[in-house]
């Protein structure tokens, strides 16, 4: 006990460090010079060529609903030859989208640090050549008030815009890449989680925290007074000690499958106008695309076909990189629907529809047909839905929320839905996870309820609601938990090939039947009568409007 709480204060410690570290992976060499721009609230599509000014480090900007768009070129100068590039911004944006000689190259925001979740630097050229001139441009956005999602707040009055969207551009650096602290960065971070996250008798623990201890003893723990040749020495020694911890030797199958897949839950709908929703969509698959290019392995799913018919109509380009990579089989548009759908109060006619629609769209623009109902995030499932999917070649069905119940905990994680008319279909809860590192892989197997019928769990990854998808430092983690010695069996898979998985062992997964009721979320769908009764009249004039047709 008295070793454990010692190799604990080393870990929290570390953690610590480790977050200064972080900061060091991309250092500035250049920034970009004669900005200029203009601000709108307009939602443009193309970077502006027109009405622009010059914008210098202490512009103010922004208000709610703002956009600073920033327009430059860069040159790569002769010092940096053969270098690998990065953009790194500091405009004070909430979210960015970044184009690259005119087209969507990538996303960045605030959401928090390099360490997994901010979207915070951009690749410019793996090698960049002397003299090459790169067009750049970046839709800034300021922001908007978002109103509290708790039951009752601000029914019955306006609730007034609030925050503070007045922002202040500093500069947009250009940077390298420091390759021994981005490797240091992220080794460290999955070993301290193998020191602390596995069971006591687990070998690759002991390994991890005695390699946990030589790198708290050489490693340099006040980097600021130190130079860089210093910094780059002591902790080349300290990926000496780190390195052996994450061999592929071969996975431990005994102890479980993890299938990860990148993914961005985008809602339609929800704290912002659906305008913005097709921004965050092209930032969200724009990044996915320029992520694809620079990890061969990462692997993304995207549901609800009107995301992509967004990114057809308003952002072509994006579009044509999607279906490249859908073509190459690595982005997998499966989901089913149009959009994510209510289940509960919509009717048999209008899922039906649903399913009509997405399918159309899938098969007409990706040559695909979606074999799987993508709904992580609809209050409760009805028990007519199996028959429906089933109707639509759809015959396996994925959510998380039944794990979220109040009062009855859910008995399955893998199970066969069987519907009201005896329709049935494979079916997987998820746990919720954004990072795909040490501590969630395992996580995720304990937390299978059904480990007799299935050592499977599938594991999506990524930033949604709003979008974002992973992000590098994410992948990086990927990177560091598939195919290690000691750990489950973690390896990309499409949700298809997982599903598959699943129904080769079809005979011994539990049965459950009827409706998926979600113990949570209750009164969403009925506490705010006006909008129940104008949706209800929205659905008469659908209904005669299709009958006149």
């Amino acid at each position: 006990m008295v070793y454990e709480r010692y190799s604990e204060r080393i870990c929290g410690k570390l953690e610590k460090l480790n977050r200064i570290y972080s900061g060091m992976m991309y250092e500035a060499a250049d920034a970009l010079k004669d900005l200029k721009g203009f601000e709108t609230k307009e939602h443009l599509r193309t970077p502006p060529t027109e009405g622009l000014e010059p914008v210098e480090t202490g512009h103010k900007w922004g208000g709610e609903y703002s956009n600073l768009w920033l327009v430059g070129s860069y040159t790569v100068p002769k010092e940096l030859e053969g270098k690998k590039l990065f953009i790194v911004p500091h405009t004070d944006a909430y979210e960015t989208l970044f184009f690259k000689n005119g087209k969507p190259d990538g996303l960045f925001n605030s959401k928090g640090d390099y360490m997994g979740i901010m979207h915070s630097a951009q690749l410019l050229t793996s090698d960049a050549a002397a003299g090459e001139t790169f067009e750049l441009a970046f839709e800034c956005y300021a922001h908007h008030f978002v109103a509290d999602a708790d039951p009752y707040y601000g029914y019955g009055k306006d609730v007034p815009s609030g925050g503070n969207f007045e922002k202040t551009f500093d500069r947009i650096d250009v940077c390298v890449l420091n390759e021994t602290v981005f490797r240091f960065v992220f080794d460290l971070d999955a070993v301290l989680q193998m020191a602390q996250c596995l069971g006591k008798d687990n070998f690759l623990k002991a390994k991890a925290q005695t390699a946990v201890e030589k790198v708290f003893a050489n490693v340099i723990q006040y980097p600021a007074l130190a130079t860089s040749e210093e910094i780059e020495s002591s902790l080349k020694l300290c990926l000496e000690y780190l390195v052996p911890c994450l061999e592929k030797a071969g996975s431990d199958m005994s102890r479980g499958e993890v299938a990860i897949i990148g993914h961005s839950h985008m809602d339609t709908a929800w704290l912002w106008p659906v305008n913005e929703t097709i921004r965050k969509c092209a930032r969200t698959y724009s990044n996915v695309c320029k992520l694809m290019e620079q990890y061969p392995d990462y692997m993304f799913v995207q549901s609800s076909a009107l995301h992509s018919d967004w990114m057809r109509r308003y952002y072509p380009d994006i579009f044509e990189n999607i279906k490249k990579y859908v073509a190459m089989g690595r982005y997998e548009p499966n989901g089913g629907v149009w959009v994510e759908c209510d289940c509960n109060i919509t009717s048999g006619e209008l899922m039906a529809r649903q399913f009509m629609y997405g399918q159309h769209f899938t098969r007409k623009y990706f040559g695909y047909t979606s074999d799987s109902f993508w709904l992580p995030d609809t209050f409760g499932y009805n028990a007519a839905i199996p028959q429906i999917m089933l109707e639509s070649e759809v015959k396996y069905f994925y959510t998380t929320k039944m794990g979220w119940n109040d009062l009855n905990e859910f008995p399955y994680t893998s199970f066969v839905w069987k519907g009201i008319d005896g329709s049935s279909v494979i079916t997987h809860l998820h746990n919720i996870a954004i990072q795909p590192n040490v501590r969630d892989v395992m996580y995720q197997v304990s937390a299978n309820k059904n480990k007799q019928s299935s050592s499977a769990k599938l594991l999506p990854f990524g930033h949604g609601d709003g979008g974002g998808g992973p992000t590098p430092a994410l992948l990086e983690q990927a990177k560091r938990v598939t195919d290690v010695s000691g750990l489950c069996d973690v390896h990309y898979s499409t949700i298809s090939d997982f599903m598959k998985g699943l129904e080769k062992n079809r005979d011994e997964l539990p049965v459950f039947s009827g409706e998926l009721y979600l113990e949570l979320h209750r009164g969403t769908l009925t506490q705010m009568h006006d909008i129940k009764r104008t949706n209800r009249k929205c659905e008469v004039a659908l209904h005669d409007m299709d009958h006149m047709n």
